[in-house]
């Protein structure tokens, strides 16, 4: 309604034009600001956060489902990702999608519907992957295996060539029989010398996280020389496909010398949907094959989507996504149409290089790199859009949305495949392992994109913490996670309970799991610790994050993206980012950068003032052209040049062309260290030839080794370009910055376990500082502050662990006097015996005095001692105004409010040390 009026009055008077026009932004922008704090009071049901709700293997229960939704909504959750699995548990009676299992999960997504319980459905069944016993040993993921016989000449060979088995990796579950010949080949013998052979052929992916692996295979533009004796001469191959019978037998007259004979057939790789209920265990279907995913689909997601039917008009909750987990499927790197995929996206064949998959040089170690390189880039492009992309074209079909934790043990590139999610998901864990960068990596993709929403299997935890988490225990971590981009948590995990409340903690996910659900003690008290989360959640989705740096990853696959390891200040396996933020890009969304007033990004996503290329001294020329129309159109751009492409495609001319094309952009060596282009500029990456001379491995966990120049390199870019840090103080706080059209939001939180009194400073410089405290919804001005040009400085103080927002509205310049954080003084001291209440259910005591308060664990009597739960204190108190202080009990301190003109006073009650929650009312209120 303002628009269409804007426009008519707009085109009734030109002087009416320029006035109307501010007028309405005025109205809109405040209405805004006043729509962010109603909404942080009360944030939207979709801020909430969720659970991974695990069933186990038939232990359903109709009734105990539909009180789980319950609990989970009760206690402030809004979401969950459906998933049944086996993890040594006892079968249950209920058969995994039987009709009586669809029948109860549908009436179950009906029941979510009406709560607003909105529910996301994994790929398959168990947690990974997409397959059942539906998939034929044919249609399953596959390898490129073979046999190799060794004969010596001249001679008369006639015998049976062996049949490769089955490889053997970490994820074969199931042994097959499918065998098809591919390919027989002789040559004159020689050793295998291609080092990471199996890894570099996709014959297994390890686990990155798991330090097992690296990040990426280097791709140099010189390799090492081999000596001739281990070199395959195209020339002397011999094709004996055409000569190997039905039965294996093969009549060859071999040649003078030794030679080797490699029989190629294509097998199933072995790998199943895990860990999945019994009933419907089985092979992962091809990745390759579009037609192998509709299969599937029809068999599980969409059989239960129209199960499920169509929602009722007016809930909101119910069956609205398809969840991809984590890759744990292992690798595959053929199917029956590969070897025309390959040459159709290729150019080539790539018939005559097969040997390479045994790790031998075919004519030379840089050929065979080349072709390898070229496998892998085909291998990515085949799951993208055959696998990822058309699963996402399936949901959107079903009214769905997609998700996806692109990393594990990819094939591809991560960021490559988290672009197909609306939703990019990570995960971190508790403790066990450190898989912060598939935060970074989740996070990047959404600033990139633009997409709102930052989703993370959060706290997943192992055997040794099992039931010892509780919200405080996690909040330093959570707030780690909120700083590196994620906004929406999914507790690792919600056990379905299907004995209810006979017994706790209940079912529970075998080792895994920080028991975030119905069977913990502290459940029925949760909720305002939820709230936090929400609050902290729908802020943080509000406009766009701020980051300097646009970090392009490498061509190829795989991909694990890491920044430089000193733009993050470590602690542990919490690594925050320093002042200048940065975001990770892959190289399918050059061709959607765009520069505009000297920043560059995807049009409606985050803006940067550097984009920063990987040194790698190769990239093919359709890479390099767009990193020049990207300099030519107003970005500054740091790098090394390019000398050769990786890839065979169209070599020798391939090469020459990138030469022609780095020269172009950073004239002839030697380089200058900065130089215009067209409307932008090109920094020499002065480290970068150094490294790439080194030859050094690929970055792995272990060496931290990294692609990209260090960080005081960028920052001393932008302090030439007189762009100072986003955030710093002198303290260890982290922080994370979003811009909306109404605001300037920073998240901060203190790290540590004291408190901290520090002098932050802000690139922000609209308005007066205002602190929104998502613990208690309070949001007040910060009166103590000090302007600068670029920057607002702010005296901060933070309790051990605590959090806040620090925002900076726009359009309003007021001002007001006091102090930011008002000191309290004790009031009076709550003395004397409580009164306190155990569960007798749970063996406590119904009623007992507690003279003082002290451990429980401390106390005589057993069923206090050894008392898991929640127990009630009471006590009834006079508060006189100004009474005494008195060191020991419960104290009760006041401070001044520090509100502008209305001197006022706040009491707070010190409960001291608390284990593990506590919940307070005051003659009936909740406070």
């Amino acid at each position: 309604s303002q628009q269409r009026i804007l426009y008519h009055l707009m085109k009734t008077s030109a002087v009416l034009k320029h006035t109307t026009l501010a007028l309405a932004l005025a109205v809109s922008s405040a209405t805004a600001d006043e729509n962010l704090k109603s909404s942080f009071n009360s944030p939207p049901d979709s801020a909430r956060p969720g659970v991974y709700w695990y069933l186990m293997d038939g232990n359903l229960d109709q009734k105990e489902m539909i009180k789980d939704l319950d609990s989970m909504k009760q206690a402030g959750l809004g979401n969950l990702v459906y998933l049944e699995v086996n993890v040594n548990v006892p079968r249950g009676p209920v058969v995994s999608m039987s009709p009586q299992w669809q029948e109860m999960f549908a009436t179950t997504m009906h029941h979510a519907e009406k709560i607003g319980i909105d529910v996301t459905l994994g790929s398959g069944p168990g947690w990974t992957g997409s397959g059942g016993p539906w998939i034929k040993q044919e249609e399953s993921m596959q390898h490129l295996v073979y046999s190799e016989t060794n004969v010596k000449g001249p001679s008369s060979f006639n015998g049976k060539l062996p049949v490769a088995p089955q490889r053997d990796h970490w994820w074969k579950m199931l042994e097959c029989d499918f065998y098809q010949d591919v390919a027989v080949y002789a040559f004159p013998a020689c050793a295998a010398v291609i080092e990471k052979s199996d890894e570099k052929a996709f014959y297994k992916r390890p686990s990155y996280s798991s330090g097992e692996t690296s990040g990426f295979f280097s791709a140099p533009a010189k390799h090492a020389d081999v000596p001739a004796r281990d070199v395959i001469d195209p020339k002397k191959i011999v094709d004996l496909t055409k000569s190997l019978q039905k039965d294996g037998t093969l009549k060859w007259q071999v040649p003078a010398g030794d030679w080797t004979i490699l029989r190629f057939g294509r097998r199933s790789n072995g790998t199943s949907n895990r860990p999945a209920s019994h009933p419907v265990v089985g092979l992962d279907h091809d990745k390759f094959d579009k037609k192998l995913l509709e299969k599937h689909f029809d068999h599980y997601c969409g059989k239960l989507i129209d199960q499920v039917g169509k929602r009722a008009p007016g809930l909101k909750g119910g069956l609205k996504a398809i969840h991809l987990d984590s890759w744990e499927m292992n690798a595959q790197n053929w199917n029956s149409t590969f070897l025309d995929e390959f040459k159709q996206r290729r150019g080539y064949d790539i018939s005559p290089y097969l040997a390479t998959f045994s790790g031998r040089v075919v004519k030379d170690l840089s050929t065979s790199e080349r072709v390898l390189w070229d496998m892998r880039l085909t291998v990515q492009e085949l799951i993208l859009e055959n696998y990822a992309g058309h699963l996402r074209t399936l949901a959107h079909q079903k009214g769905m949305e997609f998700s996806i934790e692109p990393y594990g043990m990819t094939q591809t590139a991560d960021l490559e495949l988290g672009v197909f999610a609306d939703v990019p998901m990570c995960e971190f864990w508790s403790t066990k392992y450190d898989t912060s960068d598939s935060c970074i990596e989740a996070s990047s993709i959404a600033h990139v994109l633009g997409r709102p929403i930052v989703g993370s299997e959060a706290f997943t935890g192992h055997r040794d913490e099992r039931g010892q988490h509780y919200p405080g225990s996690l909040k330093n971590q959570g707030d780690w996670a909120f700083a590196m981009g994620v906004n929406r948590f999914a507790y690792h995990t919600f056990t379905h309970k299907p004995l209810g409340e006979k017994a706790r903690p209940g079912m529970t996910m075998g080792e895994w799991g920080i028991r975030w659900d119905r069977g913990q003690t502290w459940w029925p008290m949760v909720g305002d610790y939820h709230r936090y989360v929400a609050r902290c959640s729908h802020v943080l989705r509000q406009g766009l994050t701020v980051s300097d740096v646009l970090y392009l990853t490498p061509e190829g696959a795989p991909h694990v993206f890491e920044p430089p390891h000193d733009a993050l200040a470590t602690r542990g396996i919490l690594a925050d980012k320093k002042g200048h933020s940065f975001d990770g890009c892959p190289p399918s969304l050059l061709e959607k950068l765009v520069v505009k007033n000297g920043l560059v990004g995807v049009t409606g996503g985050s803006q940067y003032r550097l984009l920063v290329l990987p040194r790698f001294d190769t990239c093919t020329p359709a890479f390099l052209k767009q990193i020049i129309r990207i300099v030519e159109d107003g970005a500054t751009v740091v790098g090394y040049p390019p000398s050769a492409s990786p890839s065979m495609t169209d070599y020798p001319a391939c090469d020459h062309e990138v030469k022609q094309l780095a020269e172009k952009l950073w004239g002839k060596a030697p380089y200058a260290s900065e130089r215009k282009f067209g409307n932008g500029r090109i920094i020499l990456d002065a480290g970068a030839g150094e490294f790439i001379a080194s030859n050094p491995e690929a970055t792995t966990r272990k060496n931290k080794l990294s692609i990209y120049p260090a960080y005081g390199f960028t920052a001393g870019i932008f302090e030439k370009m007189g762009v100072v840090e986003d955030f710093k103080s002198d303290a260890p706080l982290r922080f994370t910055h979003r811009r909306s059209e109404t605001a300037d939001i920073y998240y901060v939180s203190n790290p540590e376990d004291k408190t901290v009194q520090t002098n932050a400073t802000f690139r922000a410089t609209n308005g007066t500082p205002q602190l929104w405290d998502a613990v208690t919804a309070e949001i007040r001005p910060l009166p103590e502050f000090k302007r600068n040009e670029k920057t607002t400085d702010v005296p901060l103080t933070f309790a051990p662990y605590q959090s806040y927002f620090v925002v900076f509205t726009h359009n309003k310049k007021t001002f007001s006097e006091g102090v930011n954080f008002p000191q309290s003084k004790p009031v009076t001291t709550i003395d004397g015996p409580w009164e306190v209440a155990f569960d007798p259910h749970w063996g406590g005591p119904a009623k007992v005095t507690f003279n003082k308060l002290q451990d429980w664990t401390e106390h005589s009597e057993r069923g206090i001692k050894y008392y898991s739960g929640i127990a009630t204190y009471r006590k009834i108190f006079d508060f006189p105004q100004g009474a005494g202080v008195s060191p020991q009990g419960a104290g009760v301190r006041s401070r001044e409010s520090g509100k502008p003109g209305k001197p006022g006073k706040r009491t707070y009650l010190d409960l001291g040390t608390v284990h593990d929650m506590a919940r307070v009312t005051l003659n009936g209120k909740n406070l």
